[in-house]
């Protein structure tokens, strides 16, 4: 991690920031993880030890996983009676109309609005790979206000000061583009209204089980693309449902006042963008509720009275900076007990939007409906807790297709987002509107999201530990330099993290409508390596970062506009023995988007192939005989290795077909390649492979990214590299997906690293034993008379470096 943390100050960058930086977890993480892979049933294994506090790992299955949370003002009273679309009407452009609440009197109540916080579940898994069995089958989700340390412990008591102030958010005229303000709106026309709930929630206490939502995955089969938990059983299967004990409950049937506000499963809705007007029962995280406050800008007299909603907030006494966040547990019902798999500590996410409402008493959501709005908090990758959980700021919202501008694709699609293109273009992030499934942070090729960050001196404060080095420039966004965005312009891209590839550049398009400069944005390891992610050998454009979605484990698989293969593309947990040490690239490191790869020359995981083995043995020396020295010169050797070598674990089911076995001809290609490198002793960086981490890839020269760094893809070289020249455009296998897609391209090092080494020679000595005789009319050596004949081979395994013989045989070769 980069930079520093102050542990007075945002108490979800101090955890994280410990999180990140704490080397025992990482090792326990990357070992539980491996655990999973191999184990054959869908139950994450738990390590716990004791470093001074009891901590937990747990590695990661095939399971939905917590990504996002949104908060959502939800309206469920309109005002009595409406507004009259009158008062917005010009009488020859001089005078504004009368309308229904020109007396405060005839206003009998303002409305009324709740706010939920709607988390989102995704199990970013390749939906074909193993469930394992058994599994869990049911699930819920919780949220508790106490803070954790980098262990993953409580460090304090619940905050019990998640309440509704009198603070009223201002809001924006989209005609003017004018903020109001309480100094600007003509309060003659703020009716005060009859609401008469007095506060019921003012001090909500989140504790966890008294939030539960309740869930299932349909035998996995739901939850493949981000899902918000909003509606009873939607997605359709899932169960979805109010957990016993949840506050919700409690609290609208308890208060007869509340009651005509519940709808049994959950509470009433009329702003739901599928159904606008209609009561629809909603659920999420309770976090207050209050009267609608309206407001009219008399200086802009065409522009409609607006919903204001109170301005919801976490009132912390745990930080001195009086800034909180809150604990997001996933569990499974294991035999009647919550079992924890996943938990992510977020910041607060404050809620104050706004609605229009015309006089045909229905919301309308041409503007921000404020459900999912574009306050929200997400994580990179839902597998995980790495890099933070960066906290609210402008992003997308997800209103229906003919009603949002973005600059990504063009108004006629009806599907998500894949390429950019001009101003002015509409788009829907949904996927499944239906079933309330949506686009992940970086849905295609486009540089995705746009994660808005506070001015230069507060740079992604709000990314929870991973912080930007001005020396290095990890971020590439907002710092000093003139090829840099200006620090007013600050939307990273953390879709991009998929990639990680300093020739990735942004396509520079923020949240609606507003231009970022193109930029390169990744990071960089603690020791200054940038090295690359799942998508490190998807194509980048001239200012698109990526030309294809084939290899980008973020990009949508489902919707009309999803390529039918495209979950080819993401991570799978193999729920099986390992057959190979190099099947070690399937386990994931923890990192965003990155495993322990071994399908870049520059992976930090490579060492691995030389100190792990799957077969063990008595023998205390790390040199082995008989396997083949992947140094040989014979190609048909190495042929003989690579043919048949399976490609797709997962004997792919996907409409395009599976990825077939390395075919002969293909494995003669792969072995030139390597016999290429291995015999090449002019180009620096080839020669002979010294270990087998070399298969992988090897330092060469210092070779600095663009914006601080050493740019892996270019100061380090290997084999694994090297497939691009036959894999890639222009190569005599040319294949999108065995170039682009980690566990395809790694198809030629898992055999070559299970039956080959590269220190040992092995020597046949082929010896034949003769008896027999010289006759007494002999005069040369060939009179002699063989009469008995026996011939042995001995193998000798001799170490290259030492020159020793490290084991010999003999064999008597029968006739």
């Amino acid at each position: 991690a980069k930079g520093a943390t102050n542990p007075n100050g945002h108490l979800e960058e101090a955890s994280d920031y410990n999180y990140d930086t704490t080397l025992d977890y990482q090792i326990l993480q990357i070992g539980a993880n491996i655990i999973d892979q191999s184990t054959t049933d869908g139950y994450p294994t738990a390590i716990q030890f004791n470093n001074g506090t009891l901590t937990e790992v747990r590695g990661v299955k095939n399971l939905p996983y917590f990504y996002r949370v949104r908060a959502s003002t939800i309206i469920s009273q309109l005002p009595s009676p409406a507004p009259s679309q009158t008062v917005i009407g010009l009488s020859g452009g001089a005078s504004v109309g009368p309308d229904t609440w020109s007396s405060n009197a005839s206003l009998s109540s303002t409305g009324c609005y709740a706010v939920l916080w709607q988390p989102e579940v995704w199990n970013p898994h390749d939906v074909n790979s193993s469930l394992g069995n058994p599994r869990p089958s049911s699930f819920r989700i919780i949220v508790d206000g106490a803070p954790l340390d980098a262990t993953g412990n409580a460090t304090s008591s619940y905050n019990t000061n998640r309440n509704r102030t009198e603070s009223w958010i201002a809001t924006t005229a989209p005609e003017a583009g004018e903020w109001y303000s309480d100094a600007n709106i003509d309060t003659t026309r703020m009716p005060n209204g009859s609401y008469f709930i007095s506060n019921p929630d003012n001090n909500t206490t989140w504790q966890g089980g008294n939030t539960a939502l309740t869930f299932g995955d349909n035998g996995g089969k739901l939850f493949r693309e981000p899902t918000l938990l909003t509606k009873p059983n939607i997605p359709v299967g899932s169960n979805l449902a109010l957990g016993t004990g949840n506050i919700m409950t409690s609290l609208y049937t308890s208060n007869p006042e509340l009651m005509t506000y519940w709808l049994g499963t959950g509470i009433k809705c009329l702003n739901d963008i599928s159904q606008v007007g209609t009561p629809v029962s909603y659920l999420g995280f309770f976090y207050g509720m209050g009267p609608i406050r309206w407001a009219y800008s008399p200086s802009y007299p065409n522009a409609p009275y607006y919903v204001m909603t109170a301005d919801l907030n976490e009132n912390s006494t745990i930080s001195s900076a009086g800034y909180t966040g809150d604990t997001f547990r996933v569990q499974y019902d294991n035999n009647g007990t919550w079992t924890t798999y996943d938990q992510k500590y977020v910041p607060n996410v404050s809620q104050g939007l706004f609605m229009e409402v015309l006089n045909s008493n229905t919301v309308n959501v041409s503007l921000n409906h404020a459900i999912g709005a574009i306050e929200w908090v997400g994580s990179i990758d839902p597998r995980t807790r790495r890099f933070g959980n960066p906290g609210p700021g402008g992003r997308q919202n997800i209103p229906p297709l003919s009603n949002y501008p973005y600059q990504t694709v063009p108004s006629s699609s009806t599907g998500p987002p894949t390429a950019a293109t001009s101003s002015g273009s509409k788009v829907s992030f949904w996927v499944d509107e239906a079933n309330e499934v949506l686009t992940s942070d970086r849905w295609g090729t486009s540089s995705g999201t746009g994660w808005w960050s506070e001015p230069q001196t507060e740079c992604m404060a709000d990314v929870g530990g991973w912080y930007p080095n001005p020396t290095t420039n990890w971020m590439g966004s907002g710092l000093a330099g003139a090829s840099q965005l200006p620090a007013s312009a600050m939307y990273y891209r953390p879709g991009l993290f998929s990639q990680n590839n300093p020739a990735a550049i942004s396509d520079g398009l923020k949240w609606i409508n507003q231009i970022d400069n193109p930029s390169p944005q990744y990071y960089s390891d603690p020791d200054g390596v940038v090295r690359r992610a799942m998508g490190a050998y998807v194509p980048t454009g001239a200012s698109d970062p990526a030309t294809t979605t084939t290899g980008l484990p973020m990009a949508t698989t489902g919707g009309p506009s999803a390529v039918a293969d495209q979950s080819q593309s993401r991570p799978i947990i193999l729920n099986r023995p390992f057959r190979s040490v190099a099947e070690l690239g399937y386990v994931f490191s923890d990192t965003p988007w990155r495993n322990l790869s071994m399908f870049t020359p520059e992976s930090g995981a490579a060492a691995l192939l030389d100190v792990f083995c799957i077969q063990p043995d008595d023998n205390s020396s790390p040199l082995v005989a008989g396997k083949v020295n992947l140094n040989t010169r014979q190609e048909p050797v190495l042929q003989a290795i690579l043919a048949g070598a399976y490609a797709d674990e997962l004997n792919s089911v996907e409409a395009s077909g599976s990825i077939s076995p390395m075919t002969a001809a293909e494995a003669t290609s792969v072995a030139n390649v390597l016999i290429q490198r291995t015999s090449n002793m002019t180009t620096p960086g080839q020669g002979p492979l010294a270990n087998l981490a070399e298969l992988v890839g090897k330092y060469q020269s210092s070779i600095n990214a663009p914006l601080g760094g050493i740019d892996g893809s270019q100061s380090y070289t290997g084999f694994s590299g090297d497939l691009t020249s036959l894999y890639g455009a222009g190569g005599a296998q040319v294949s999108p997906a065995k170039n682009n897609i980690e566990r395809f391209r790694e198809a030629a090092l898992r055999p070559l690293a299970s039956t080959g080494q590269v220190r040992v020679w092995n020597l046949l000595i082929d010896l034949v034993a003769q008896t027999g005789r010289y006759p007494q009319s002999a005069t040369a050596l060939s009179n002699f008379v063989v009469e008995g004949e026996t011939r042995y081979w001995l193998h000798v395994a001799i170490d290259r470096q030492t020159g020793q013989v490290i084991d010999q045989q003999l064999e008597v070769v029968r006739q």
